[in-house]
């Protein structure tokens, strides 16, 4: 989105990054019903929400801010993008980044 000036090509970029945030949030919320106790599940999906849902209203705050003091949307844009990919590339590293391994199923079927 940073390296683009033209707008039929920024709308195919929004939308694709549209559709990766529903798959990601179907396989987060999927990963969560798979690990979480059903007796905690409503309450851990509450926190997540309410912990979650706040922060785009500040990521546009912030943009907005950083827009105005820069002058340059496309910096922000992809400084914004950078900071997002090293983040996801840092959790790869953590137990959230292999959560698969504390899936009840799939430690059946490797055998621990």
């Amino acid at each position: 989105m940073a390296c683009t000036h033209w707008y039929p090509s920024a709308l195919v970029i929004w939308a694709l990054r549209g559709g990766a945030d529903v798959l990601f949030l179907i396989s987060a919320y999927s990963m969560t019903q798979l690990i979480v106790p059903n007796a905690l599940l409503g309450r851990v999906i509450t926190f997540t929400r309410v912990l979650t849902w706040p922060t785009g209203s500040l990521g546009v705050l912030l943009g907005g801010l950083a827009i105005v003091q820069t002058g340059n949307v496309g910096l922000v844009y992809g400084s914004v993008g950078l900071l997002v990919f090293l983040v996801a590339f840092a959790f790869w590293f953590t137990p959230l980044g292999h959560a698969e391994r504390y899936v009840p199923e799939a430690k059946a079927a490797q055998g621990d």
